[in-house]
């Protein structure tokens, strides 16, 4: 009866719990029985008594051995349907609601770092999609892993209606767990120190949403404004202790977080307490930012810097209103000679990029420099159609050379145009401010390009515009063909890992007693800056190389140093999109 009752059990038992807890133990169980039916056959075809006896003790242990696996495995069947049964649910449960995550269209990011930390919080609202009564009010949901997928913390899950009503979601960044209206968010940007408990954030687009909806993508937009300050000293004297204050402004506001526009209010009183910002000052005092309240005011805005006890005030080009959403970012040099503070805005107008470092209004009005941009004749265009840059540059009468020389580097520039050697004079720049140097330098020099022509190898007349006398320099040749080369080499590789490398290339002459060839002064030493983007996060790297025959066999990741400390070597201000974190890291595994 034990064997038939496990026969049943096998074919009985669902399959998909019997095999989670049962089949371990099906083997050993037929093994019992194949061993059971031999040993009966045997039994009684044998006429040997002794032989009866002993198969008679063995026919005891099979059956004994077969109960014993017979009722463990029952035992086992029995505890793994109660716990199948537990795990299925009871009636129509209700479907948990859970996101992924977007800011102002750009994956994973935020204003205050590059993408989303572990453990981010945002609050979420539930609203009925007909009457817009509140379902759930301000859930806590967390990224565990800073991926920007977002669930709800023990105890906040928020989960669909079970009869299927559509709902909206509202969703809000930081969180505040004092937040109990959507429409009433009070927000006070006075204290600028910590700033991503005020750069507040909200999503609205997930409307009409049931349990049968893919997963949401919450799209984040900003609704306050970025002001940032890149400082630099332009007589190399210290910025330390150096102050920024933006002019009196509307500082405390309540914010409807359900409305796109239109979803900012203050009442006639704080109007008339319009406080001036503090801006929060790095402590490189290398950048100044502050998070503002969109608003508008009479004339332009104007900000107060304050160096060594001394006021000094700057009109901005910021006129009119602060709007919601925007970065405004401005470039200033400042100087302390003679004890006055005086200050070289960036230029108001001119070409640029993402790669063009800052030319001041200083730079733009001097005689002797002169700032080109070349763009590309093969009849590419951008994607607003306008026809696509190839490099810029800026370059120095008294020199004869480029300080630096500004590119993109994309896979669709290199291809297998050969090299041209098409040297000839620039035609945006007079020919008296250049060197003719289609004989070379001589004497153990190269002609070194700023932008390589292997970076511009994807057609003919690309390639021709890299052998512009602008673009080289007096190179020590051992120097140009060795470790030069090979970062040049280095370099394309790096751009395969993004869509674009941005790169700016710099020759740096001494501070004095500078030596010419033919008429061209000769660098000591050249740099890179280069920065690119990967999963959201831009990561940025610079180099600078003696213009020596001695550095010719080195190591160049040996002379990697941060962007930051490039600017403070050279004095130009690169990648001024990028924040000041992001500038002065060095972090060498992200450039293996």
């Amino acid at each position: 009866m034990t064997l038939y009752f496990h026969i049943i059990v096998i074919f009985l038992v669902k399959k998909d719990f019997f095999t989670v807890c049962y089949a371990d133990f099906v083997p050993g169980l037929y093994l019992c029985v194949f061993y059971f039916i031999i040993l009966c056959t045997y039994f009684k075809k044998t006429e040997n008594s002794s032989i009866k006896t002993i198969v008679r003790y063995l026919i005891f242990f099979s059956m004994t051995i077969k109960s014993a696996i017979g009722f463990l495995s029952l035992f086992i069947v029995l505890q793994a349907c109660e716990s199948k049964f537990a795990e299925l649910p009871q009636g129509n449960q209700a479907a948990e609601a859970t996101f992924t995550s977007v800011i102002d269209d750009r994956v994973m990011s935020r204003a205050v770092n590059a993408s989303w930390e572990a453990n981010d919080v945002i609050g979420l609202f539930m609203l009925d999609n007909a009457d817009k009564k509140v379902l759930k009010a301000n859930a806590a949901y967390v990224t565990a892993r800073g991926d920007g997928n977002f669930v709800g913390k023990a105890g906040n899950a928020v989960y669909y209606p079970e009869d299927g009503t559509a709902v909206d979601f509202i969703a809000y960044y930081p969180y505040d767990e004092q937040v109990t209206d959507h429409t009433q968010y009070v927000l006070d940007v006075t204290d600028q120190s910590r700033q991503q408990d005020i750069d507040l954030m909200a999503a609205v687009n997930l409307t009409g949403r049931t349990a049968t909806s893919p997963t949401g993508n919450l799209q984040f937009r900003h609704l306050l404004a970025k002001l940032v300050l890149n400082l630099s000293s332009a007589d190399g004297s210290s910025l330390t202790g150096i102050k920024a204050t933006v002019q009196p402004l509307i500082s405390k506001a309540t914010i409807d977080l359900s409305k796109e526009s239109d979803n900012i209010r203050w009442d006639v009183e704080e109007k008339e307490k319009e406080k001036a910002v503090s801006m929060c000052v790095n402590k490189e005092c290398t950048q100044a930012d502050a998070v503002l309240i969109p608003q508008s005011f009479e004339g332009k805005l104007k900000i107060t810097l304050s160096v060594n006890g001394k006021d000094k005030e700057i009109e901005t080009n910021i006129a009119g209103n602060i709007e919601a959403g925007a970065r405004y970012t401005l470039n200033l040099r400042i100087s302390n000679t003679g004890g006055n503070t005086t200050v070289d805005p960036e230029a108001p107008k001119y070409a640029k990029w993402f790669e063009t470092p800052v030319i001041t209004k200083a730079d733009l009005e001097r005689s002797d420099l002169k700032y080109i941009t070349h763009y590309m004749r093969n009849g590419w265009t951008d994607k607003n159609g306008s026809t696509s840059r190839n490099f810029s540059l800026f370059y120095s009468q008294k020199l004869k050379f480029a300080y630096w020389v500004a590119y993109p580097l994309y896979a669709k520039c290199m291809g297998k145009q050969d090299r041209t050697n098409a040297w000839r004079y620039d035609d945006m720049i007079d020919k008296s401010w250049q060197v003719n140097l289609k004989s070379g330098f001589g004497d153990g020099y190269d002609k070194g390009h700023q932008l390589p022509s292997g970076d511009r190898t994807c057609d003919e007349p690309t390639n021709e515009d890299t052998f512009f006398f602008t673009n080289v320099t007096p190179q020590i040749s051992s120097m140009n063909q060795d470790i030069w080369v090979r970062l040049e080499d280095r370099v394309r590789d790096w751009s395969k890992a993004t869509d674009t490398l941005f790169v700016v290339t710099g020759a740096v002459p001494p501070k004095s007693n500078i030596q010419y060839k033919k008429g061209m002064a000769i660098p000591q030493y050249y740099f890179k800056a280069l920065a690119r983007r990967i999963s959201g996060t831009y990561h940025t790297i610079a180099f600078a190389i003696d213009n020596s025959a001695s550095v010719a066999k080195g190591n160049y990741m040996d002379y990697a140093i941060s962007v930051s400390d490039l600017e403070k070597n050279t004095g130009f201000e690169f990648f001024p999109g990028l924040d000041e974190s992001t500038k002065s890291q060095l972090d060498l595994s992200k450039w293996q």
